[in-house]
């Protein structure tokens, strides 16, 4: 019996652009930054669905790479289609 399950997604994104800087670190405040987090806050402080949870925006390595979004839950294998579900509210609502 599975007790934990923990499901983590990424994708890539645009191009990079020095412009958008500023935006990506406001956006990794709000999704990643910590407990203060949106993604922290709603998913497992208020609705207590998973042990950890997080999003990103992450600048390429590269130049010429593009950008790299993801998102990961840590939860109780019971709760994980709930916690899905709540992290792409939060994806569909940004």
């Amino acid at each position: 019996d599975m007790v934990q399950t923990e499901i983590g997604f990424q994708r890539w994104d645009e191009p990079f652009d020095p412009g958008r800087m500023p935006i990506i670190s406001a956006f990794n405040e709000y999704y990643g930054g910590g407990m203060s987090s949106i993604v922290f806050q709603e998913i497992r402080e208020a609705k207590a669905l998973a042990y950890s949870t997080y999003g990103f925006y992450s600048n390429p390595a590269k130049k010429e790479d593009p950008y790299k979004a993801g998102f990961y839950v840590g939860t109780q294998s019971d709760k994980l289609t709930e916690a899905f579900d709540a992290m792409i509210t939060l994806i569909e609502d940004m």
